[in-house]
């Protein structure tokens, strides 16, 4: 199952064709995560990891942190 998060990030990652290993350079994490965070095996659960991911993707906080607590309901069946 994907999530909305992911499809986002990976869309926006995608428009700059960058790689997930250089996205991932760019916020401190690495390829592997940011694999996970667009396949939705692994939620966005940290603050710090949603504000770096806006700021280098230019992408609005308030636009990811909404997906992102509809995917949190979603895998929380609510």
């Amino acid at each position: 199952m994907e999530f909305a998060t992911g499809q986002y990030v990976r869309r926006e990652r995608a428009r700059r064709n960058w790689s997930q290993e250089e996205l991932g350079k760019r916020v401190g994490l690495s390829g592997g995560m940011i694999s996970r965070i667009e396949t939705g095996q692994k939620p966005i659960t940290s603050m710090t990891t949603l504000i770096r991911l806006c700021e280098e993707l230019a992408i609005g906080f308030d636009d990811l942190l909404i997906l992102a607590i509809d995917d949190y309901r979603m895998r929380e069946g609510g």
